[in-house]
């Protein structure tokens, strides 16, 4: 008697469904920074630290 397969409505496409684990993509967190995202955020950390710099560690009153 033959198993029934569960229904999948995102099949594999027939090249993919038998991927070997030394052909897999790498993890996230060797990958990161191709993502856009990641480059936004570096962005706004270094005009953060920008910022505090120039501002003499965020002080905004004029000094004598």
């Amino acid at each position: 008697m033959r198993e029934i397969e569960p229904y999948n409505p995102h099949p594999a496409p027939a090249n993919e469904s038998h991927k070997s684990p030394y052909h897999s993509d790498p993890p996230y967190w060797r990958r990161f920074h191709r993502d856009w995202k990641f480059w936004v955020a570096v962005f706004f950390i270094f005009a953060a630290l920008a910022i505090y710099v120039i501002s003499y560690d965020l002080v905004l009153v004029p000094h004598n």
